[in-house]
């Protein structure tokens, strides 16, 4: 059986007060939208009707990546007394290993 969703009539005063909820709110349309169950199409027709101000299409906005900077040295594992410091050419299974006899030794 298809629910059909009945639409919702709002007053002019009840869009306006919408309309500034969603201001204040911080969040960004979609978020708002969906907590008020309300179309981000409507959301955009209500603001353009109440301000007439139009709503500016996305765009790209340009992110600047600085390279990662690798660690100078490794980390360091210490299980008891004994340190061992693993760099990421550290043979992994040898490194299993050792950690296993350390922690049966320790």
């Amino acid at each position: 059986m298809n629910a059909k969703k009945v639409r919702r009539r709002y007053t002019q005063q009840e869009k306006s007060e919408l309309v500034s909820s969603y201001r204040r709110s911080g969040s960004t349309q979609k978020a708002w939208c969906d907590e008020h169950d309300i179309s981000m199409k409507t959301l955009h027709n209500w603001i353009s009707a109440n301000s007439g101000e139009q709503l500016s299409p996305q765009s790209w906005v340009p992110v600047e990546i600085t390279p990662e900077e690798k660690p100078s040295c490794c980390v360091t594992l210490q299980i008891g007394k004994c340190k061992i410091d693993v760099s990421a050419a550290t043979d992994k299974k040898l490194l299993s290993e050792v950690l296993e006899m350390l922690v049966l030794i320790c």
